[in-house]
C-alpha cells in the first residue's frame, strides 16, 4: 500500500523541541542528556582508547552523532492510510492505521526511561526533542515508539479520527 502525500486529508506534524517548563529543562538537559552522552559516547570512547592506547579514536564521537541524526525522526505525515515517520534510517518508517493498536499520552518518566534511556540505541524516542512532556506512545503489534507533536491537539484529533474509522 502506498502513501499519498497530497490532498486535504494530510497532516504534517513536527516535533516539539524546546522544554515546556523549568523542571522539564532540568530533566532533559541536566539529567538525561549527560547520561545519554556518557553512555553513547563516553564509554565507547574510553573503551577504544584503553584497547588501542591511541588518541585517534576521537572520531567515534562524530560517528555516534552522525548515527543519531540518521535515525532521528524529523517529522510525521499522517493521511488516510497511516503515519509516515520521516527519517533516513530506522523503523518504523510507515505504520498503516490497521496495524496501530493504540496512540496514547505518555508520562514524563515513561518517556525518560522507556523512550530515551532504554534501549539506548536506537532509542524509542528519536525526535531530538528536549522535552519529556507531551509525548504520545504509538503502539503496534511488534513494538512502540514515542513522539512529541508540536501541535498536540491537531495530532490527537487526526489520529483518533482515523483509528476509530479503522477499528
Amino acid at each position: 500500500m502506498g502513501f499519498n502525500d497530497s490532498g486535504p486529508n494530510l497532516l504534517k506534524v513536527t516535533p516539539r523541541s524546546l522544554p515546556r517548563t523549568v523542571g522539564d529543562f532540568c530533566v532533559g538537559l541536566l539529567l538525561v542528556f549527560p547520561l545519554q552522552a556518557s553512555l553513547m559516547v563516553g564509554l565507547p570512547y574510553l573503551a577504544m582508547e584503553q584497547l588501542t592506547g591511541a588518541a585517534h579514536v576521537r572520531p567515534i564521537v562524530l560517528v555516534v552523532i552522525l548515527a543519531f541524526y540518521l535515525f532521528r525522526v524529523t517529522h510525521l505525515t499522517l493521511n488516510g492510510e497511516g503515519i509516515r515517520f520521516h527519517r533516513v534510517l530506522g523503523s518504523p518508517r510507515f505504520l498503516a492505521w490497521h496495524k496501530i493498536r493504540s496512540v496514547a499520552p505518555a508520562s514524563r518518566w515513561e518517556v525518560v526511561f522507556r523512550g530515551w534511556l532504554w534501549p539506548l540505541f536506537p532509542a524509542r524516542e528519536m525526535s531530538s526533542s528536549l522535552t519529556s512532556l507531551g509525548h504520545f506512545r504509538i503502539q503496534w503489534d511488534n513494538g512502540f515508539c514515542y513522539f512529541p507533536p508540536g501541535e498536540s491537539q491537531a495530532f490527537q484529533a487526526f489520529v483518533f479520527r482515523h483509528l476509530a474509522s479503522n477499528s
